[in-house]
């Protein structure tokens, strides 16, 4: 956090140079609704808030509510459309019911790595297509909050290491993911995150996935299956997001517009450079007190990408959003190819 609170107070100074007619704006209060009721997530929301606060030197303050106190998990973006809240923060795949065009941004098997994802947000022109899908689409302003590394396989109650394992399970898990465990000959129990943990613990479910190492551990999840699945072929990669209203955010100076823009980015990176490090000693922390860590086969890992990328083009074929930005992340994959070389 030192390294963090060094950033905001440089982003600050920096700050000083941007004119604005509007640089004595009275304070504004926004409602943020999010869709984590706890763990890791939710104090994600809390610090973004804070920074938000910091750098506009307290002209935007955010009131963070977690899920279930202005409204369901699953219906975050619904909120802010509906004007119950100013601010959304989300994982973009529970908007999957809607448009399955939000996965991309959430997370698929055989998808870009954190890392590639990141520097395709800002660097590939990642934040501007997806800022224009969202306000095409639904009407929002959109920044990612967050960049989350890879997800855990599964967090399970049985050994899981090749497709005939696999199949018959009862798993927890939403997005794009459901369908393709279906087609993989597991059930899928869409729940939302909150939920997890109890249905693991009273059996509802066989296994659950749900993030990486350290916020699963949050949860606690390592305490009620003993078996950790890796790797997260799944979900190479996943993003938060905050969505906003336009009518808020066009009452904010274009003075804390760009500071917002600042605060996204800087929690952007920050999150993902300090989940990586805790993602690192969870894991050693999972083996050192008792869980038992299994690779999956190298079969069935194919499987999953074959199956994933036939899904992938099967989208693209039938909404044009989905063709667009899969082929930008795809393209931006290739210009990666070969990276292990020089990195």
């Amino acid at each position: 956090m030192a390294s963090i609170r060094r950033s905001l107070i440089a982003l600050a100074a920096a700050s000083a140079c941007f004119v604005s007619s509007h640089s004595e704006a009275e304070t504004v209060t926004w409602s943020l609704a999010s869709a984590f009721g706890g763990g890791a997530f939710i104090e994600d929301a809390k610090n973004f808030a804070q920074t938000v606060e910091f750098l506009t030197e307290g002209r935007l303050k955010i009131e963070v509510y977690p899920a279930g106190t202005l409204g369901p998990a699953f219906k975050v973006t619904e909120m802010v459309q509906n004007g119950v809240a100013q601010i959304g923060h989300l994982w973009p795949g529970f908007d999957y019911g809607t448009d399955k065009t939000s996965v991309l941004f959430a997370g698929y098997p055989a998808g870009p790595s954190s890392e590639e994802m990141l520097h395709w947000i800002y660097e590939g022109g990642g934040l501007e297509l997806w800022q224009q899908w969202r306000r095409e689409r639904f009407n929002v302003v959109a920044f990612p909050c967050n960049n989350l590394t890879k997800e855990i396989f599964l967090h399970s109650k049985r050994p899981v290491r090749t497709e005939a394992d696999f199949k018959g399970l009862k798993i927890r898990t939403v997005g794009a993911w459901a369908p393709l465990v279906e087609k993989l000959g597991a059930t899928p129990v869409p729940l939302p995150p909150a939920e997890i943990y109890p249905a693991l613990e009273r059996g509802v479910v066989d296994a659950a996935e749900w993030a990486g190492p350290y916020a699963n551990k949050v949860d606690g999840l390592h305490e009620v299956a003993k078996y950790v699945i890796v790797p997260g072929i799944h979900s190479t990669m996943a993003v938060q997001e905050c969505v906003i209203s336009p009518e808020a955010w066009n009452k904010l100076s274009e003075r804390d517009q760009k500071l917002f823009e600042y605060a996204t980015k800087l929690l952007t990176v920050g999150t993902w450079l300090r989940l990586g490090d805790l993602d690192a000693k969870t894991f050693r922390e999972f083996e050192e007190k008792g869980n038992e860590i299994i690779d999956l086969d190298p079969e069935f890992i194919k499987k999953i990408a074959d199956v994933g990328i036939e899904w992938q083009n099967e989208l693209a074929a039938q909404d044009e959003w989905f063709k667009r930005i899969l082929e930008s992340q795809r393209n931006y994959q290739k210009l990666w190819e070969g990276s292990a070389r020089y990195r």
